[in-house]
């Protein structure tokens, strides 16, 4: 093979892993902000059920049990939105990779095709 042909090939191979981890990242932030409002969403749901419960029988709970059941509440939200965090955070670094091969591939291929 030229190498005018492998720099093509090796552009083309780059432009296709740049518009991958330009899309990939647009699709991750939405995913993951949409993910952290359906936690939010859930957990204000949940207080406000449990406070219209606690009110209504205020006699049945201690206020011990209504702290845990709060604090249970609570870390299971903590929880949720830190592994989703944790999620896109790794799912962004591979996506940064992506983005620094397919420069180098871009590039490679633009010198190839010189040659």
């Amino acid at each position: 093979m030229k190498k005018s042909t492998i720099g093509k090939i090796q552009f083309s191979i780059g432009l296709i892993l740049l518009i991958w981890s330009i899309i990939g990242g647009i699709v991750d932030y939405q995913i993951t902000n949409n993910r952290l409002n359906e936690y939010e969403e859930e957990l204000n749901s949940n207080l406000i059920y449990l406070a219209e419960e606690f009110n209504n029988q205020t006699n049945k709970y201690s206020n011990e049990t209504k702290l845990i059941i709060w604090e249970t509440e609570f870390e299971i939200y903590s929880d949720l939105k830190t592994f989703t965090i944790t999620n896109s955070i790794n799912i962004g670094l591979a996506l940064f990779l992506t983005l620094i091969i397919s420069i180098l591939l871009i590039t490679q291929g633009l010198v190839n095709i010189e040659k």
